[in-house]
């Protein structure tokens, strides 16, 4: 006997499922955006939140919430919505441009440091 809200009931069309399952599969995305799509291929095939909350061992609160997300918004609700706070002092180019000079001076180092010892 289940015990609870009902679940809200989740149906996948056929292009729908294989789009989300080239998303869990993928390498390229973000771990949290594939967790994201797992959770919801699962509760398409049935299971219920404490089933996938086990299987991919997370809290069956956050099972909840994407399930219900994905109900209410599709594929677009998966995405992370901006949060609230202080906006990044440095913009995402002059991050990139940061890491890669960090990079090419750790080679460099190393290198020097080789050749030293």
């Amino acid at each position: 006997m289940n015990v609870g809200r009902p679940l809200a009931p989740l149906q996948l069309e056929q292009e729908q499922r294989e789009q989300l399952e080239a998303m869990a599969s993928s390498r390229s995305l973000p771990h949290g955006l594939v967790t994201r799509v797992r959770i919801v291929l699962l509760s398409a095939d049935g299971l219920s939140n404490k089933d996938i909350a086990a299987r991919l061992r997370l809290n069956q609160v956050t099972v909840g919430l994407w399930r219900r997300r994905f109900v209410k918004q599709g594929l677009t609700g998966l995405h992370e919505e901006l949060r609230p706070g202080r906006p990044r002092s440095i913009s995402t180019d002059a991050r990139k441009r940061r890491n890669s000079i960090r990079a090419t001076t750790r080679s460099a180092v190393q290198r020097l440091y080789i050749q030293l010892y």
